[in-house]
């Protein structure tokens, strides 16, 4: 067997057939349905043979295998036979044979016509099916409906399976659709922290509220609603603040005034917890705490000076004590206990001195009887004498 390979126009001239052969020219081509030709050159008398040989037209056209049809009448299968006529001495065709294969070749020629008609009206709806789902992926991905344009992508690949204008168009719509869902996603967190800010709101939360609306703009930068309601939430908290701290002002200078100097004090701290920047809370606490410091001090002196002029008394010091009771009254102007003990010491004073004139008035008296008396006695008036010294005696005897 040898295999020839036709010019590009499917043409080949045979040569050097052999007399007194049978050749079999089988005539094949990729994707095509194969035939073949006898040819019969045995028998053949010298006297037929031409010098120059003989020209034998070979048909080489082929017919296109399709899948769909059904080849087994034709392959493998004699299309014809070329053998000498006797008659003519020529080498005809079998045409009957010819005839017979022709008429089951135009059979399949218009199933394969047919076909190929089928073949095209398939391709344009598949070719419509593919245009239609890319156009309705375009619309959708320019809508941002991405699922949408991934689901219209991924139709036109069934059509056109490796399509690499669907596959790189899909892998952008999924790229942005991961995008689009993440943002979905950051949005659903973001209308959840600012529900609950406004919650946080209408309870006058205004710490947790502007928290939650921070936490809002985590997710959504730079969002001009969360930024205004965290403008609304300082206003509000900032107007309540500014309530609270008067409101525990006033009712710390009032208690003040009053000299309730604990509770002032408790008002006081209120206050500085809600403004811990303002100075004036904090010289308030301080200037109470001065005061009760002074109070204790001056509490010690008082009762230092209580018990001092008590003593006093006790010891008939009465200048001590009127002194002490009036230094404990300047530390308690008023006070019941220091106006009685001064008012004590005062009399008893007023008592002792007056024991103390009486006893100098008869003093003297006696100094001035027993003067007398000894002058007398000089005098040798010893009864005059004797009286002097007898009165003299007698302011002592009571």
């Amino acid at each position: 067997a040898e295999t020839k390979t036709t010019s590009s126009a499917g043409k080949y001239k045979l040569t050097d057939f052999e007399l007194d052969n049978k050749y079999k020219v089988v005539i094949s081509g990729g994707g095509m349905v194969t035939r073949f030709v006898e040819i019969d050159l045995t028998g053949i008398p010298n006297s037929d043979v031409l010098q120059k040989g003989w020209e034998v037209p070979l048909d080489m056209r082929l017919v296109e295998r399709l899948p769909s049809i059904d080849f087994s009448t034709l392959e493998p299968k004699r299309s014809s036979i070329i053998k000498h006529n006797k008659s003519t001495g020529e080498l005809d065709w079998n045409m009957g044979e010819i005839e017979t294969y022709r008429k089951e070749l135009d059979k399949l020629l218009k199933k394969i016509e047919a076909e190929k008609q089928k073949q095209e009206e398939e391709k344009l709806a598949q070719e419509k099916k593919y245009t239609d789902a890319m156009t309705a992926a375009e619309a959708a991905f320019k809508a941002n409906d991405f699922q949408t344009a991934i689901n219209k992508y991924k139709e036109a690949l069934l059509v056109k399976p490796g399509d690499k204008a669907s596959i790189d168009k899909l892998t952008v719509a999924e790229t942005e659709y991961k995008k689009f869902q993440g943002a979905a996603n950051l949005k659903k967190e973001y209308d959840q922290f600012m529900a609950a800010g406004n919650e946080k709101l209408k309870i006058a939360d205004y710490d947790n509220a502007i928290a939650s609306y921070k936490q809002a703009l985590l997710k959504i930068p730079n969002d001009a609603t969360a930024n205004q309601k965290i403008k609304e939430a300082e206003a509000a908290k900032k107007g309540s603040v500014d309530k609270q701290y008067t409101d525990f002002l006033a009712r710390a200078d009032k208690a003040f005034k009053e000299k309730d100097y604990s509770q002032a004090k408790t008002f006081y701290k209120d206050a500085s917890g809600i403004k811990p920047l303002e100075a004036l809370p904090t010289q308030k606490i301080k200037e109470i705490d001065d005061i009760i410091k002074k109070d204790l001090e001056n509490e010690t002196k008082y009762e230092a000076f209580i018990a001092n002029g008590n003593k006093d008394v006790f010891a008939k010091k009465f200048d001590g004590a009127i002194t002490n009771f009036n230094e404990a009254l300047k530390i308690r102007p008023g006070d019941a206990e220091a106006t009685k003990g001064l008012a004590d010491a005062k009399k008893a004073k007023e008592l002792a001195d007056k024991e103390v004139a009486d006893a100098a008035n008869k003093q003297k008296e006696f100094d001035n009887l027993v003067a007398n008396a000894d002058k007398e006695f000089i005098a040798k008036n010893y009864d005059a004498a004797l009286k002097g010294y007898n009165n003299a005696l007698l302011k002592f005897d009571t």
